[in-house]
């Protein structure tokens, strides 16, 4: 009784199989004439389908130069359409004159003369022609160009033909008007658009607008821009309201204490964020983090673009590191930027570094040099910065990448406190090279979950490697699950992934995995890890601004996971 059933079903399944493949074959379309060489479809489903297929292999050899291809007639036999191919003449160039089109434009537009004589007649690419030479027109002030191929010759299986160009009139932009509360100033507006009352009209720039007014932080397009041509001239109305920018916020971590079972330490940091507070784009930074115990941190920087109007700005900053009693650090920056298309920028930046031992008296009667040292570096480098992201506060798409490399020179300065005998056999002066990158991508995988890969790297070659010229990472911002800065390498890279579930625009749960590869190569011997960290976080808007709160555990040197040993780190960022 139940093989009968089974096969009874089998048998079922089978006709039931074949009537679908037979109905979803209902129409046989089969060429005559002339050979065809373009591969087609020969099996349809419905008649719509079969038309759509005959007009793509038209459309194939037409762009192939046999522009007089067609089907001349159509014949359905039952199921099958036999259609009747008729190719034509391949017809080729044999000149397309420029006519009252400068040869400068047909150069920078790619539609020299000489590339078009003997290529083969395509409509497509005729159509690109039209399209690219329209394009420079608008784009010089012309937006109402036209752009027309006359005085059509043909011999045998050659065309030849004539470019004419009708202009209309030259236009500028007349006015620029700004509806809405924003308190940027027109002038830094104006040079980051790209745009100013009395410039030629350019269509790239004007359709580009809105999309640039994205990427700026600090305004906010509340409605599409308005372009209007009056009396020979354009004005535009851009729509824009002010959007909070500047931050401050704040981090706690709560560490276990190495040295102490049962005790914790208390880790914060400290950031205030001014953006363009003056309507100028400008940017000022202060940020202060105690990452250990009796360490301390404290950078500041500053930045003001469009110095002069012009697509350069000036950046500097002064960083100061103290190691609980070991050293201090004072690093001197600054820069001049090129301004690029959104955020993007190039920076050539110059840095001093002096770092200073501290409590050297313990140093008097030592017999080998310490681990740190007084030291100087002097670099010149250059930093490349992109960003395309769809929502900075918490992407769902795009990138961020950062990048620098600097060269420079490194001394050696003897401590006085320091037997002098000890430092010989030092290079006291040396060269010094630095490499250093971040990058961040963004993807949406499903509806509310994303995904964000990034790397870091940092690389330095120098001689005689003492631990405070050395790079330092770990901590929320690197390497979770470890100790902020606990880590020293000549060399490190750090990968990451995270996955992100999307519980409102600006919240979201995560869990996140990370590890690095690092090498710390000094004087005083050569360590190689593999560490790694785990964890997972929330982060949600509040009244008072977004928290953040993350737990995370970390391994090194092949050590087990101890869950005692977590960090827990939590946060908040207020935008104003």
């Amino acid at each position: 009784m139940c093989m009968h059933t089974v096969r009874k079903f089998l048998f079922n399944f089978s006709i039931c199989f074949l009537s679908v493949n037979l109905s979803l074959a209902q129409y046989r379309l089969v060429f005559n004439g002339d050979p065809v060489s373009v591969k087609y479809k020969k099996e349809f489903g419905d008649s719509v389908l079969l038309k759509k297929e005959i007009a793509r292999v038209i459309n194939e050899f037409q762009k192939d130069g046999f522009i007089a291809a067609s089907a001349d007639f159509l014949v359905k036999d039952s199921n099958i359409y036999s259609v009747y191919l008729h190719k034509g003449n391949r017809y080729r160039w044999a000149r397309i004159a420029g006519g009252n089109i400068d040869e400068r434009v047909l150069n920078e537009t790619g539609n020299s003369e000489k590339k078009w004589r003997g290529s083969k007649v395509s409509p497509p690419k005729l159509a690109q022609m039209f399209r690219s030479l329209l394009q420079w027109y608008e784009d010089n002030g012309y937006p109402f160009a036209e752009v027309r191929l006359d005085s059509l010759i043909f011999e045998g299986e050659q065309i030849s033909g004539v470019l004419r160009a009708n202009k209309s009139e030259l236009v500028r932009v007349d006015s620029i008007i700004i509806r809405g509360d924003s308190k940027l100033s027109r002038t830094y507006l104006f040079n980051y658009l790209r745009i100013s009352q009395g410039n030629i009209y350019n269509e790239s720039i004007i359709r580009n607008i809105s999309v640039r007014l994205k990427e700026l932080p600090m305004v906010s397009e509340y409605a599409p821009l308005i372009v209007a041509f009056e009396g020979g001239g354009a004005v535009l109305t851009l729509f824009l309201n002010n959007k909070k920018a500047s931050q401050a916020d704040g981090i706690i971590g709560v560490l276990p204490d190495a040295t102490k079972s049962g005790k914790v330490n208390i880790s914060g940091e400290l950031r205030l964020k001014l953006l363009s507070a003056f309507g100028r784009g400008e940017q000022f930074e202060i940020n202060w983090k105690q990452p250990l115990p009796k360490t301390q941190d404290l950078k500041t920087s500053l930045s003001y673009p469009f110095l002069f109007s012009l697509p350069f700005g000036l950046e500097g900053g002064l960083n100061i590191y103290k190691r609980d009693t070991s050293y201090v650090d004072v690093l001197l920056k600054g820069g001049i930027q090129y301004l690029m298309k959104g955020n993007d920028r190039l920076t050539l930046v110059v840095t001093n570094k002096k770092s200073s031992l501290l409590s050297t008296s313990s140093y008097r009667n030592a017999t080998v040099l310490p681990t740190f040292a007084d030291v100087n570096i002097t670099t010149y480098g250059v930093v490349l910065k992109k960003e395309k992201v769809d929502y900075r506060l918490n992407p769902q798409r795009g990138f961020i990448v950062d990048l620098s490399g600097a060269a420079g020179v490194k001394k050696i300065l003897k401590n006085s406190n320091i037997n002098s005998e000890l430092y010989k056999g030092l290079k006291l002066n040396s060269d010094i090279y630095k490499f250093e990158g971040t990058a961040d991508f963004y993807q949406s995988l499903f509806p509310r979950i994303v995904l964000n890969a990034g790397f870091a790297f940092a690389w330095m070659q120098a001689d005689d490697v003492f631990q405070n010229d050395q790079f330092r990472f770990g901590g929320l911002k690197s390497l979770r699950g470890f100790d902020e800065d606990v880590l020293y390498a000549t060399s490190y890279y750090l990968g990451k992934l995270e996955l992100r579930y999307l519980l409102d625009r600006n919240a979201y749960l995560q869990l996140f995995y990370n590890q690095a590869y690092y090498a710390s190569e000094t004087r005083d011997g050569n360590i190689y890890d593999i560490p790694y960290g785990m964890g997972a976080g929330i982060t949600f808007e509040t009244k008072l601004g977004i928290f953040a709160l993350n737990y995370a555990i970390g391994s090194q040197q092949n050590s087990v996971i101890q869950f005692r040993q977590a960090k827990v780190h939590f946060g908040i960022v207020n935008y104003f």
